[in-house]
């Protein structure tokens, strides 16, 4: 789209009393300052996840034009998949906002000045070059989703733990070797995020996260699945791919809200017959293990929809596969 169409469309919008103007995928390399006169918007997209695509529809903005400061009344800003280097400082003014996303995007560093944004519940900024995290967002109360993955942290700070409404949080993808031990304050915890960081066992205060209902280990340095995981009993998503577990342990047996269950390219040589009673699973994968034998338990899952176990050890399928 032009500049000649982004001007029509904002004219547009300003006559008619647009609340939400839709800019994604539009291959933008500037916003004009005349977004300032959309003083009623509340949402603004720049960018968003493409759910049908399965990939970004961002644009190409490098920076944003200082009068978007001027939407006062602004309570969504989504800014993903561009080629922005620099959290804008205008943006403070928007004291509004609950939701904020520069997710896939170019920006080193989170600004002090984010703990203006008390009204904050969703900031997403994962996908970005970002290595430490300031002790401003502790003064985001009200978060409940803090997105960070695929950046460069090495460090997850203590303060995090403040952040008690938190509902999601996202860390997948960072430098991570060790989580402090006061993350098992975040109660309200319903995902957790810690793939592909670099972890060697799954830390013992996520059992106190009694009201998980999804949990993202895959592609670590796992042994071995602790028995406390039992005690996730809310839990519906389990993703444990890629790492080097041996042994599914009976624990798991007692997670019987399980949905999905994903132990791929791990170094499991047998399907425990209990597995049968998960009967809520809809999606199994074992794929890239050292299995020999289905054992006839997996056809009590009968609300499968999907079973991965290609590349094993398995020289006979049975019957009742059909």
């Amino acid at each position: 789209m032009d500049r000649q169409a982004v001007l029509r469309l904002i004219e547009q919008a300003a006559a008619e009393g647009w609340e939400e103007l839709d800019l994604s995928g539009m291959k933008l390399t500037e916003l004009p300052p005349e977004i300032g006169q959309l003083g009623q918007l509340k949402r603004l997209f720049l960018g968003k996840w493409d759910d049908e695509k399965e990939e970004g529809a961002g644009n190409l903005l490098t920076t944003l034009p200082e009068e978007l400061g001027q939407l006062q009344q602004l309570e969504e800003l989504y800014a993903y998949d561009n080629q922005i280097t620099v959290i804008p400082e205008f943006i403070a003014k928007l004291t509004r906002l609950t939701k904020l996303s520069f997710a896939e995007n170019k920006i080193t560093e989170i600004p002090d000045w984010i703990s203006n944004l008390t009204h904050l519940a969703e900031l997403e900024l994962w996908k970005n070059q970002i290595r430490i995290l300031p002790e401003s967002i502790a003064n985001l109360t009200n978060l409940t989703k803090l997105s960070l993955g695929a950046n460069q942290i090495s460090e997850v700070p203590k303060w995090i733990a403040s952040l008690t409404h938190l509902t999601e949080l996202g860390l997948s993808g960072n430098q991570i070797t060790a989580i402090p031990t006061v993350l098992s304050q975040l109660t309200s915890l319903t995902k957790l995020y810690l793939g592909k960081t670099q972890l060697t066992e799954i830390p013992e205060w996520i059992a106190s996260l009694t009201d998980l209902t999804e949990l993202y280990l895959w592609e670590n340095q796992l042994t071995e699945i602790p028995e406390w995981i039992g005690s996730l009993t809310d839990l519906t998503e389990l993703y444990l791919s890629e790492n080097q577990i041996s042994e599914i342990p009976s624990a798991i047996s007692q997670l019987t809200s399980l949905t999905k269950l994903y132990l791929g390219k791990n170094q499991i040589s047998e399907i425990p017959e209990w597995i049968g009673g998960l009967t809520e699973l809809t999606e199994l994968y074992l794929s890239e293990n050292q299995i020999s034998e289905i054992p006839s338990a997996i056809s009590q899952l009968t609300s499968l929809t999907k079973l991965y176990l290609s590349k094993n050890q398995i020289s006979e399928i049975p019957e009742w596969i059909g």
